[in-house]
């Protein structure tokens, strides 16, 4: 169970948006990159970010093995997340991370949440970091991963598989607001 001093780090970052999140899990992308997910009609592990290769960045885990990253806010190690400081995932949902290449998608993120009874190739937060573990000794070592609170999907996820989809804008890292977005797959 998450801690109160913990839970007001996050309300201090996301705001209201902490309240809407926890308990159920989450992908984060562009509003760029949501268009191409409707197109296509699912989440596709995409190949390792732009943006990464262009920073001279690590490539995140899940790309590496050809999953989906997924933040779990119901299976979090909220304990480890508070003794190490680790909760750098807001990040993800106040647009700091630019994923698309348009310019006006910096300081917007789109959320969507993820029904795991509808993820057929879902990978616990815990499965996720005993993977992740299992390759820190091969050769090329594994990417980045946030231990203990990202968990990946094996394949795409449907866009069946959504709960619902939320536009957030945010000004410095801090949501400033957030709606829900209808889904609808064109594919």
């Amino acid at each position: 169970m998450i801690s109160r001093k913990l839970e007001a780090q996050f309300l201090k970052k996301v705001g209201t948006l902490w309240h809407t999140i926890k308990g159920s899990a989450w992908h984060t992308t562009s509003a760029e990159n949501f268009q191409k997910i409707i197109r296509d009609g699912a989440i596709n592990p995409g190949p390792i970010p732009e943006r990464l290769i262009r920073q001279g960045l690590p490539p995140c885990f899940s790309a590496q093995i050809g999953a989906v990253s997924v933040f779990d806010f119901l299976e979090a190690d909220w304990a480890h997340m508070e003794e190490f400081q680790r909760h750098q995932w807001y990040q993800f949902f106040t647009g700091r991370w630019h994923y698309g290449s348009d310019p006006s998608d910096e300081g917007v993120s789109i959320a969507i949440e993820i029904d795991r009874d509808a993820a057929p190739g879902w990978r616990s937060v815990h499965r996720t970091l005993n993977l992740w573990k299992d390759k820190l000794e091969k050769d090329p070592p594994p990417g980045n991963l946030i231990p203990r609170h990202e968990a990946c999907h094996d394949g795409p996820i449907p866009v069946a598989a959504f709960r619902r989809v939320l536009h957030i804008e945010a000004e410095a890292g801090i949501v400033k607001t957030y709606c829900e977005l209808p889904v609808k797959s064109s594919g």
